[in-house]
């Protein structure tokens, strides 16, 4: 190779970085419309679907002879999952305190000299009551 060739570019090598550049150009272009064209699909899609479970569940249960507002219903079921959990949070927090309130208790009669088999039975017995008050509370 000659140094001339070296120091030049060929101008095919220029059409090369030009139509690679122009069709990065289009591809970006391409890509940003179909992300949009995909977004917007995908939003007719859950609302056309959300309509029609909503009509057919209506339909549903009109068949059955109960008349049911879906709206409401969803409101309710969400009002619902929300205590439900909030119960579920208690209970575990309400058993966690219960059982090192009972390991408290046991240490003590333990420290007391009080018979083993009456440490059990009265710490099971407490455990059950301190349930039973995380259970039934108001």
């Amino acid at each position: 190779m000659t140094e001339d060739t070296k120091q030049t570019p060929s101008p095919i090598l220029g059409e090369l970085k030009n139509s690679a550049e122009e069709s990065a150009e289009r591809l970006e272009t391409t890509a940003s419309r179909t992300g949009e064209v995909v977004a917007e699909t995908t939003r007719e899609v859950v609302t056309g679907t959300t309509r029609t479970v909503e009509t057919a569940s209506d339909y549903t249960l009109e068949l059955l002879g109960i008349t049911v507002d879906t709206r409401t219903l969803i409101a309710n079921s969400a009002e619902f999952a929300v205590k439900a959990v909030l119960a579920i949070i208690i209970f575990y927090v309400g058993k966690w305190i219960g059982k090192h309130i009972v390991n408290l208790a046991k240490r003590a009669m333990v420290r007391s000299s009080v018979d083993g088999t009456a440490v059990s039975f009265l710490g099971n017995l407490l455990y059950g009551v301190m349930l039973a008050a995380v259970i039934w509370h108001p």
